[in-house]
């Protein structure tokens, strides 16, 4: 899969999470300590906010060596927020992609829909419940071959907190997959960054 593809893919897989239902029961996935499915938190409200220019990357980018080629700081489908997209190579020249993004909606009940809803977007499989982030947060995991035949490793962290869903996810192309676990926590680290910078923005 190229750059463009993967990247269209991602926004596919984007928009359609903000459309999905969330009448579907959760898959069993108890891994690393539930959260919370309760209805609650704070509120929050979305302002103008630029995310790229507030997301330091830096350290993830040299811990993966990753070489970032442009951004893309276009707000989410799903709703009101803030986002950015790094559209990257990893260290042997393959396509790969980060996104940060937090969107704002309009009750508790329509946040709790949506990060139900993200199950079913995607074939990523659950990496389990992650306990102190937010009222409810998960990982999700995946590994596939890409149309070029280079490997591609993809790790998501998604959560709410109250009215607000947070997103982060990775796709790193490279000759052979990058463990799991490494991208893991990575990826927990980057959220909490994210959750911390959004909650600030939007409280």
């Amino acid at each position: 899969m190229g750059l463009s593809r993967l990247v269209v893919a991602v926004l596919v897989a984007l928009t359609v999470s903000g459309c999905t239902g969330g009448d579907k029961s959760p898959p069993d996935s108890p891994q690393r300590g539930a959260t919370s499915p309760a209805a609650s938190g704070p509120t929050y409200k979305a302002t103008s906010f630029d995310l790229c220019n507030n997301t330091d990357i830096k350290a993830f980018v040299l811990d993966l060596r990753l070489t970032v080629d442009s951004t893309d700081n276009s707000p989410s489908a799903e709703g009101p927020g803030a986002a950015c997209m790094w559209r990257m190579k990893s260290a042997d020249g393959n396509p790969s992609m980060l996104r940060v993004q937090a969107v704002v909606h309009r009750s508790v009940e329509d946040a709790s829909r949506s990060f139900k809803g993200q199950q079913f977007v995607t074939n990523m499989k659950s990496d389990g419940p992650i306990s102190g982030l937010g009222d409810q947060a998960e990982g999700r995991t995946v590994d596939s071959e890409s149309d070029q035949g280079f490997k591609q490793s993809e790790y998501m962290v998604h959560l709410r907190t109250g009215n607000m869903t947070v997103k982060t996810w990775i796709i790193l192309g490279a000759k052979e997959f990058t463990p799991k676990q490494t991208l893991a926590t990575r990826m927990d680290a980057l959220t909490r960054a994210t959750l911390t910078t959004v909650s600030s923005a939007f409280k």
